[in-house]
């Protein structure tokens, strides 16, 4: 697209953007504590019943350790349960990014016909794309933006979760995850506050730079 074919249409204030980011992770941030709060309670539960068995109370010795085998691995489950919604809740802090992205995008896009700026903004999940139309058209690198470093960490591990489960050269690159090349991603590691906080930083510097620069 050339600058004289470029849309007059002015892109939206940034804190827009920023506070649809913030919307979102909001609603993230509840679901998971729901799923927390809920699992907690059923651990509790477990927890509780392990406690007051007793030997005593039932049949045999055999019948006893059974059970308490099968309570751990409830808990056991439970805490796979924890995992899986935690992988989850990283899926969506990236769609976030992704999809508020695609919005920005769309304003760029405005003179295009549907068809080609569906095809357009389609492609924009590749990272590589994206920093490409950027400069293109706005003459900025993607890593200027504002919470650069911890977005792209975000887009490496979303990509590990959903592929293979396993840290890949990508996310290997990042503090975290240094030592856990090959590695099933540890859970423990996923640092969410630090994601949530930044992305709506990201977002709106974002959409600040290409406010500034698309002209």
């Amino acid at each position: 697209m050339s600058r004289s074919s470029k849309s007059n249409k002015k892109l939206p204030n940034p804190k827009y953007f920023s506070i649809l980011a913030e919307i979102e992770i909001i609603h993230l941030k509840e679901m998971m504590s729901s799923i927390n709060l809920y699992l907690k309670g059923v651990q509790d539960d477990i927890k509780a019943t392990a406690e007051k068995a007793k030997p005593e109370q039932y049949d045999s010795k055999h019948e006893y350790l059974s059970r308490m085998d099968s309570l751990t691995d409830e808990l056991i489950q439970i805490k796979e349960v924890e995992d899986i919604s935690k992988k989850l809740v990283t899926i969506g802090l990236y769609m976030i990014v992704e999809n508020i992205t695609k919005r920005i995008f769309k304003w760029l896009y405005y003179d295009l016909d549907e068809r080609t700026k569906k095809k357009k903004i389609w492609i924009l999940y590749k990272w590589d794309m994206l920093k490409k139309e950027l400069y293109n058209l706005c003459n900025f690198d993607l890593s200027d933006v504002s919470e650069y470093s911890i977005v792209n960490e975000l887009r490496c591990l979303n990509s590990v979760i959903k592929h293979s489960g396993y840290v890949d050269k990508c996310l290997s690159f990042f503090f975290n995850w240094q030592s856990d090349l090959g590695k099933e991603i540890d859970t423990k590691k996923i640092d969410l506050d630090k994601f949530c906080e930044s992305i709506p930083k990201y977002i709106h510097d974002l959409a600040k730079k290409i406010r500034e620069n698309f002209a």
